[in-house]
């Protein structure tokens, strides 16, 4: 196509408005302009380029993703709008696309820690570990203080169970000073210590960055099926059918236990520390109230009290269950029940070598007697797949003993 002087000298005077626009903000203008500029120049690589940052920005990635193969078609080696592209097509979900962007970078620039970062992160998001460990492993080569890289290696090798090496990354994380609390947790998990409680900005970092895929790798990968146990352990042993007038779920997380216990109660409050998590929850429109707390903080501090209190899968970034168990007694209703699910281990708690805790039946029995639950029911289950393996753990049924009433009758 050939460009006219005329065309072009309007194209130079939109461009140089919008980028002006571009850079105080005022980003919905600018887009005008830099379409208008396309308009009169359907090549304009710049335009593109600006184009793709605005709808990036704006979570409008298949757009992004067009703006800058325009871009990339134009000028094929420019470094800046491969990167970008990669970015683009991973935030889109073409993750095959994102990492053969990825590695054409590469080819322009080896050396580059950020490409191969990037790529890393893609073939993980791909499930191709052993590709992702080793663009990790490059890129700590280029740069050996790259701590997000030092970060998602130790995650990657402690879960494929090579936990020497990760406890190596562990030591090198808590050198450079990244992500310190976290790293000491997990190094402590690896070298058999148990602390008191998992942090709380490694339990937050965990299920912020899970939240996305949380359900579907749960329920589809690891066979998780706790909720529902849960609610069958409840509906076997106590009867008739209960009708809950508010219900509190501890840890809620996406709100799969919520989900379970819907049309058991009239009003359920979801409590958990990580927001990317009640945002899931709230897409469901299960739960009267979110709170993003710290479960005893939260517990200790609520004006209101609750006749159902389930825990799924909370215990296990506990391991002194003291403070809940006295927390939960504080904000239940007489004769409330109290519903959770634990690993199981012989010692009263364990961190296991996960970053994961696990507590024995006669822990849990002695805490329900110095906090006056009584055991309506236990039993032994299967939690999750790890690796392939059941995790064994246990599913438990408490009531207040204060206002116990006779089961036999209660279910007559």
């Amino acid at each position: 196509m050939k460009i006219s002087t005329e065309q072009l000298n309007i194209a130079r005077e939109l461009i140089t408005a919008a980028l002006q626009l571009h850079q105080e903000g005022k980003l919905e203008r600018a887009e005008k302009l830099y379409c208008r500029t396309l308009e009169a120049i359907p090549e304009f690589t710049l335009a593109h380029f600006n184009l793709a940052r605005i709808y990036f920005d704006r979570e409008e990635f298949s757009r992004a993703v067009h703006h800058y193969n325009k871009a990339a078609r134009q000028q094929p080696d420019d470094i800046d709008i491969i990167f970008n592209l990669g970015l683009s097509l991973k935030k889109a979900g073409n993750l095959e696309e994102a990492a053969a962007t990825y590695c054409r970078g590469l080819e322009l620039c080896p050396d580059d820690p950020e490409l191969h970062y990037n790529l890393a992160l893609t073939q993980q998001a791909r499930h191709k570990y052993n590709e992702a460990i080793k663009g990790y492993r490059q890129t700590i080569a280029l740069d050996p203080d790259y701590a997000p890289a030092h970060n998602n290696l130790g995650f990657l090798l402690h879960r494929q169970g090579r936990l020497d090496e990760a406890a190596r990354v562990y030591k090198k994380l808590i050198e450079i000073g990244h992500n310190i609390t976290s790293a000491r947790h997990m190094l402590a998990a690896l070298e058999g210590k148990t602390t008191s409680s998992a942090p709380l900005e490694y339990v937050q970092e965990v299920f912020d960055n899970y939240s996305a895929n949380y359900d579907n790798n749960l329920i589809n990968d690891l066979g998780y099926n706790t909720p529902a146990l849960l609610r069958g352990l409840l509906l076997e042993t106590v009867a008739p059918r209960p009708d809950f007038s508010n219900c509190l779920d501890l840890g809620c997380g996406t709100g799969l236990s919520g989900a379970a216990f819907a049309d058991l109660s009239r009003r359920i409050t979801g409590i958990d520390i990580s927001n990317g998590m009640l945002e899931s929850a709230a897409k469901k429109n299960i739960y009267q109230a979110l709170h993003q707390s710290e479960i005893v903080e939260f517990l200790e501090t609520c004006d209101k009290q609750f006749d159902l209190i389930l825990a799924t899968d909370v215990f296990v970034y506990l391991g002194d269950l003291s403070p809940v168990f006295q927390a939960v007694k504080k904000a239940a209703r007489p004769s409330a029940f109290f519903l959770f699910s634990t690993e199981k281990t012989e010692k009263d708690y364990k961190l296991q070598p996960t970053g994961r805790y696990a507590h024995s039946i006669a822990y849990i029995e002695s805490l329900s007697r110095q906090y006056g639950f009584m055991i309506i029911k236990w039993q032994e289950t299967k939690i999750r797949k790890e690796k392939g393996e059941w995790i064994r753990g246990n599913l438990f049924l408490l009531r207040q003993q204060e206002s116990l009433v006779d089961i036999a009758d209660s279910a007559q």
